[in-house]
């Protein structure tokens, strides 16, 4: 008996061995005889699933459920499984085998790492700030970690949170390029741009040249200065001719400058150097249906088609298209070959219960928004949509709930900041520097903005005096909303509240005659809101088309007779308009030749 105990160990390091040096089948095989000797053994099952889980997935995942079905309490097991289901994306199941692993081991670092990767993954940033930091703790050599907890606090918006992360790091790895490169872009996000392009200059030979010229290049488009800012975008060009980011960045001073003959001929210059490039092919298409270039967008999306295959990212192009032109048979045929190759993507997830919604399918479209929601917990836009079902399904208890607009919209004017009389002389002061800002002459390409433009940067992250009294302004009237909410943990706004929070994006946009922002949401915000610097005259409250008025619940999809307005707001200078991300809102067009300057901004809890 003895020996035969000794013979199955020697197999068992024999297949971990094989494991070890990614010799799957070996293991696997040996493995397999060790299941026939000792059936039922949650080891031998564990070291099967992680010998198969990449050539047989659906074995591996038997296997792994078996191993922690006969002991559920194994650490190990249950963190390997949490990395074979984040490999098949599905991230809401990893979180959750990831912290029962935790519970019952706390010093898993590794676990805590991949924690915050699969956080990262569903753009829960502070979640994943917050594992990454547990990894540190533990591990305090642990670069990735660091990196990965920077990065986080970078795209959360916590700048001082990852600077301070970064500075950290740099004790330990004070020449780590990576670092700096995270360093650099957070100076630049927070306007020092002298630090950046020093830190920058310091990376030449040491980094990635086209990702390094690339952020001289965003810099420059910062500063004003699109004249050097082309010119470096080029450069980066010749050095990569596929590199996608400048591209869209180089196209976007075009379009946003007017200057319509070099627009896109970028991408056009690249494919005929690069013709086998799919994500070339993909970022030219999607800039000529931004662009409303839908002839010539759909016939080089059938060239495509054929040079590429049926590839996912294109497939969902084809469908959106057939969607816009009212083919949702051929439409749908297209969406579910693409969710065919990415089942749990949820653009894709989103974009097919848009076409259910239009079909009055809404529970397979609320089926398939949970299942986005599964890998995108914070999406507002599956928020968005989901209230839509409701609403058009007759649920008005829940799209209510989500919905309160009495409780959840808060229209006010803005207190006077500190050093000014009043808020109309602050007000003035205010609009004329915003003016200032504005320097493009189109609207932004990707944006809701139609007939207007839009600032560049992050508005709310100058260091302006006037810029500041305003946020100090803002920032008492965000706090008198929240302090009003109610204590409701299953809510998407309440749920969120940690008792702070910081400005995610700010900007302001100059509306003409005839401008207005298309129905829209915010989807990776928590709540929004829209300031009044100054509005046309004809902007009445008396109106009853309400031309300029902000409006609420009508959405971007054409419904015909099922849109319909839940609320509308006429705005008056100094006024503040919070609400939910998640809400759609738009404006009413309006014709008077007056501008209508606003300030909108996004907060996410701290």
């Amino acid at each position: 008996m003895a020996q035969n105990q000794s013979t199955l160990a020697q197999q068992f390091q024999q297949a971990v061995s094989a494991l070890q040096n990614q010799q799957f089948s070996v293991a696997e095989q040996i493995a397999t005889q060790l299941d026939k000797q000792s059936p039922n053994h949650p080891d031998i099952l564990h070291l099967l699933a992680l010998a198969t889980k990449q050539a047989a997935p659906a074995r591996a995942l038997g296997y792994f459920e078996r191993s922690l079905k006969l002991n559920p309490k194994q650490p190990s097991v249950l963190s390997n499984f949490a990395n074979f289901l984040q490999s098949s994306q599905q991230l809401r199941a990893a979180k959750r085998y990831y912290l029962q692993a935790l519970k019952l081991d706390s010093s898993l670092v590794d676990a805590w790492y991949n924690l915050a990767s699969v956080h990262y993954q569903s753009r829960d940033y502070l979640a994943a700030a917050h594992a990454a930091e547990k990894a540190v703790s533990q591990k305090p050599d642990y670069l990735k970690a660091y990196l990965l907890k920077g990065r986080a606090e970078l795209d959360y918006k916590l700048f001082d949170a990852a600077e301070k992360t970064i500075r950290t790091a740099l004790k330990r790895w004070p020449d780590e390029p990576t670092l700096l490169f995270n360093l650099a872009l957070v100076y630049r996000y927070i306007e020092h741009t002298v630090e950046a392009r020093k830190i920058y200059a310091e990376l030449k030979g040491r980094f990635n040249e086209p990702q390094r010229l690339f952020q001289l290049g965003c810099l420059a488009y910062d500063d004003g200065d699109y004249e050097q800012a082309e010119k470096i975008l080029r450069e980066v060009l010749e050095l990569q001719n596929d590199f996608v980011p400048a591209h869209e960045a180089l196209n976007k001073l075009y379009w946003e400058h007017g200057n319509n003959e070099l627009f896109l001929q970028s991408f056009n210059q690249a494919l005929s150097r690069q013709p086998d490039s799919l994500a070339l092919a993909y970022s030219y298409l999607s800039h000529l249906y931004r662009a409303q270039q839908e002839q010539q967008a759909n016939a080089l999306l059938d060239e495509f088609l054929q040079r590429f295959g049926e590839v996912h990212s294109l497939l969902h192009l084809k469908g959106g298209a057939l969607l816009r032109a009212g083919d949702w048979q051929q439409a749908e045929v297209c969406y579910d070959k693409t969710l065919q190759q990415q089942p749990r993507h949820p653009r894709y997830l989103i974009d097919q219960a848009n076409l259910y919604l239009r079909q009055q399918r809404y529970q397979e479209a609320l089926a398939l928004l949970d299942r986005a929601h599964e890998n995108q917990p914070l999406d507002q836009e599956v928020h968005a949509y989901k209230g839509l079902c409701w609403k058009l399904s007759g649920d008005t208890q829940k799209f209510d709930y989500l919905n309160d607009y009495q409780r959840y919209v808060k229209v006010g004017f803005l207190p006077t900041p500190d050093g000014y009389d009043s808020l109309e002389q602050f007000w003035d002061v205010l609009t004329q520097r915003i003016r200032e800002l504005h320097k493009t002459k189109h609207q932004p390409l990707d944006q809701s903005v139609r007939g207007g433009t839009q600032t560049v940067g992050s508005l709310l992250a100058m260091d302006d005096p006037v810029i500041n009294a305003y946020k100090q302004s803002l920032t008492r009237y965000i706090d008198d909303y929240l302090a009003s909410l109610p204590d409701d943990k299953t809510h998407p706004v309440t749920a969120r509240k940690t008792g702070s929070y910081h400005f995610s994006g700010s900007w302001s946009v100059k509306l003409f005659k005839a401008g207005f922002h298309t129905n829209h949401v915010h989807p990776e915000g928590w709540l929004s809101m829209c300031t009044y610097l100054s509005v046309p005259e004809q902007v009445s409250a008396d109106d009853p088309d309400k031309k300029g008025w902000i409006k609420f619940g009508e959405t971007s999809l054409g419904l015909e007779g099922k849109e319909q307005i839940d609320k509308a707001v006429c705005p008056q200078p100094g006024m503040c308009v919070i609400f939910p991300s998640y809400c759609w809102h738009g404006t009413i067009p309006f014709d008077a030749d007056d501008e209508r300057i606003t300030i909108p901004c996004d907060i996410m809890p701290s």
